[in-house]
This record gives structure tokens, sequence and C-alpha cells, in this order.
């Protein structure tokens, strides 16, 4: 990943953190886990690759808003992890699956779920696998992306950075937690 989209990664992070706390306080970091499958659900089901686009882009949004709930930095996390991934047995068998998205989603649920059961480990082994299972699906995203044809004008990070301010920051589910625009009376 380039340098300058690792930087625009942040700060676009920086900016959703922000958003998250005020539309959402503290909640627990389990709901943007579940953001993640919700939105690779929609990814799968989306037969348009606008559709597609705006899954990848919501999936990676969601993985920030994990990220932040953990204290962790995303594109850190990527450039961190991106060698660690390309050597893990269990990450090339993942890449020859039918769903490598779903799968590190498995595995970052199976991370997260040991730790909070306090099974299997210390939970510092559990946060490097979920670590490293987070930077995966965001790969694994950029991967899917670049196979749409939007893909030829910018990069996964450009793209994500437009439908954050765009779209997702614009919304304001503390004021409108229906969200649907209010129609006008009369």
């Amino acid at each position: 990943m380039r340098a300058d989209d690792l930087g625009l990664l942040t700060a676009v992070q920086d900016e959703q953190a922000t958003w998250s706390w005020e539309n959402f306080g503290e909640q627990p970091d389990v709901n943007p886990l579940l953001g993640i499958g919700e939105e690779l659900g929609e990814f799968y089901e989306a037969t348009k690759s606008k559709d597609k686009l705006d899954a990848l882009c919501d999936v990676a949004i969601y993985s920030m808003d994990y990220a932040t709930r953990r204290r962790w930095n995303l594109a850190h996390l990527v450039e961190a992890h991106s060698p660690l991934i390309a050597d893990n047995p269990t990450v090339q068998a993942m890449a020859i699956s039918d769903c490598p998205l779903m799968v590190a989603l498995g595995r970052l649920n199976h991370a997260h779920l040991k730790e909070a059961q306090g099974i299997r480990g210390d939970a510092s082994v559990h946060q490097t696998a979920a670590k490293e299972a987070l930077a995966a699906i965001f790969l694994e995203c950029a991967a899917e992306f670049y196979v749409l044809p939007q893909a030829s004008k910018l990069s996964f990070v450009e793209a994500i950075s437009i439908v954050w301010s765009r779209v997702v920051e614009k919304r304001n589910w503390k004021k409108n937690p229906g969200g649907k625009k209010a129609k006008a009376a009369g």
C-alpha cells in the first residue's frame, strides 16, 4: 500500500472515530464486528459493481470502527501484517478458499470470541490473531475492489474516503435514528 494511502486511511479513521463516538457513544467493540459481517453479506448479495464498491468501503469503515474501539490504527495493522499474512500458512489456505473474506471474518470472530471467553490462550495471543485477521479482511476487500470497473480511477483507500465523506459521515443517527430523510409537512 502506498504511503499516502496509509496516511489517508489514518485520517479517515480519525474522522470516523469522532463520528462514531458522537453517534453511538460508548459501545462494545462487538457492534462494529457485527457490522463487518453485515456488510460482507451485502457484498456477496450485490449484483451491481456500484453496490459491491459501497459494501467493500463499508466493510473498511466498520473495520476502522472496530480497530478504534480496540485502540488500534488500521493503517498500522495493514502495514505491519501485510508481509506476515503473505507468509502465514493459515492465510495461504484462506487464499485458495472460495470465500477468503468469510474465512478472514471467521478468524476475526474466533479471536474476538476466545479472548472474550478467556480460553485457548491469553488475551495477547487472541489480540495478535485479531489484528492479523482484520488486516487480512482489509487486504481481501482491496483485492476485491481492484477487479471492479471503478478501480481504474482510484485506490481502494481513495474510494473509502469518498464513500466516507459523501455518504457515511453525513449520517446523524442521534437526530435521525430511522435513517430516512424527513418528509416535508403538508
